[in-house]
């Protein structure tokens, strides 16, 4: 989420409106650049303000997408530091495998496959990282608002899950306790 602020002039120079509001950029990332979601959001939406917000989704949008293509950028390249590029395909003909076509009988043989990730981040970043807005956000890749108290608001995915906070117990050693009553906003 984005904040912005703008005035729009009367004729002698004085200020006419002013307006606050917000952006929201719910998936940012490499592939959704050209089709980048934005919401102009005005604090007040009024008659008067809604030039001023009009003009922040046609010329801000811009400035957004390019400043947003920029951070994505720069994001990967950080992360690549260091890291070899992925080797690339060999062409079909060249694979060990390319001239290999499955017969009927064995394919019945196949099984599936099944991948499991595994890691042991402590109980604390466990705890922090469900209840922090920004990391929320960063691994669902939408939009988020969480809450660190009993009873606070939370809601994830842009919207389509919302809920509080029911219990929470910080990481005192030996367990942590998130216990939250959500729902999908579609629910009737």
């Amino acid at each position: 989420t984005i904040r912005w602020e703008g005035q729009l002039f009367d004729a002698s120079g004085g200020t006419a409106v002013e307006a606050k509001g917000r952006i929201k950029v719910p998936d940012l990332s490499e592939e959704t650049y050209d089709d980048l979601e934005m919401t102009v959001l005005c604090d007040e939406e009024t008659d008067a303000k809604r030039p001023l917000k009009e003009l922040v989704r046609k010329e801000g949008g811009k400035a957004v997408r390019a400043a947003c293509l920029a951070f994505v950028r720069e994001l990967k390249e950080t992360v690549m530091k260091g890291h070899e590029p992925p080797p690339q395909k060999a062409p079909p003909r060249e694979r060990f495998n390319a001239g290999y076509v499955a017969a009927s009988a064995e394919t019945a043989k196949t099984g599936a496959v099944k991948v499991v990730y595994s890691y042991n981040p402590p109980p604390h970043v466990l705890y922090e990282t469900l209840l922090d807005t920004q990391r929320i956000r960063g691994i669902t890749a939408s939009d988020a608002s969480m809450s660190t108290e009993v009873g606070g608001k939370l809601m994830m995915f842009s919207g389509a899950v919302e809920g509080e906070n029911a219990e929470l117990k910080p990481f005192d050693g030996e367990r942590a306790v998130i216990k939250w009553k959500w729902r999908f906003s579609t629910w009737q």
